[in-house]
């Protein structure tokens, strides 16, 4: 007698609670994953609100580099890297995002935002090679090394290059994405979260043999 085969049961959707979906938005805006383990040695600091920052590097091979635009209309400039020979963190991702207004006004802080994002990105473009001799960034040459998101045939030529990465890791109370405010639990307590990202880069440096290190 021919077996009967039973079709898997299909599982049903489960309600996602408000803290959920903002932790799911924040990933999806940030490329926030798991936190990077801090290694030994870590430069550690807290600010006057209490936050703590954790601050290191790692090597990294750059997987995709591309421009977008947040809800607020900045443009996002995005590094995302592979970490490599790390004695923490091999295989993870890390995540640069770097802010620009370039409205002829800016908000108050916004020129100060505007000065680290393109500090970062000059760090990136010397640690590649890429920075010209002579100190002036073409619009030109910031638009192909950072192409529009999703642009059909066009890749960034940092892809693929090995270089350092300065994580800084925040551990402080959660934000409101759109409102800047904190976040609290059931009992309005603030929920806590740790956040990695990139503050600039460095040439990479090729590891030293036990010959070397002697």
């Amino acid at each position: 007698m021919a077996k009967t085969t039973q079709n898997p049961v299909t599982p049903d959707f489960k309600d996602v609670d408000k803290e959920a979906v903002a932790r799911a938005q924040a990933a999806i805006a940030g490329g926030m994953q798991d936190p990077l383990k801090v290694p030994k040695g870590a430069k550690v600091s807290t600010d006057k609100n209490g936050v703590e920052y954790s601050r290191w590097s790692e090597r990294i091979t750059i997987t995709s580099a591309y421009r977008t635009v947040t809800e607020s209309k900045l443009m996002d400039v995005v590094v995302i890297g592979k970490i490599r020979q790390s004695d923490k963190n091999n295989g993870s991702k890390v995540f640069g995002h770097f802010y620009l207004n370039h409205a002829a006004e800016l908000p108050k802080g916004h020129d100060q935002m505007n000065d680290r994002s393109n500090g970062a990105i000059i760090s990136l473009l010397q640690a590649t090679g890429l920075m010209p001799a002579g100190g002036v960034l073409k619009a030109s040459l910031l638009s192909k090394v950072f192409p529009s998101k999703g642009k059909p045939g066009e890749s960034s030529p940092l892809n693929d290059k090995a270089v350092v990465a300065n994580i800084v890791q925040t551990n402080g109370p959660k934000k409101d994405r759109k409102t800047r405010k904190p976040v609290v639990d059931s009992e309005g307590e603030p929920i806590l979260e740790k956040r990695d990202s990139v503050e600039s880069f460095l040439p990479d440096a090729p590891a030293k043999t036990d010959d070397e290190g002697e």
